[in-house]
């Protein structure tokens, strides 16, 4: 079992959540936004990191 697998088991979330929430931390370390590696991401990050990318999308 590889570690994200093995991370998703122990908290409940699925392989797919922590994929998506290793692309905000890199989203926000290129921003120069900084996170504690173990700390939780603020609501607030995850909902800039997704009103960035939907106006990405929209361009």
């Amino acid at each position: 079992m590889q570690v994200k697998e093995r991370y998703a088991a122990a908290t409940g979330e699925t392989r797919e959540q922590v994929i998506a929430l290793e692309t905000v931390r890199a989203w926000a370390e290129s921003h120069d936004i900084k996170i504690n590696e173990y700390d939780r991401i603020p609501g607030r990050l995850v909902a800039e990191y997704e009103a960035a990318h939907q106006t990405e999308q929209r361009e």
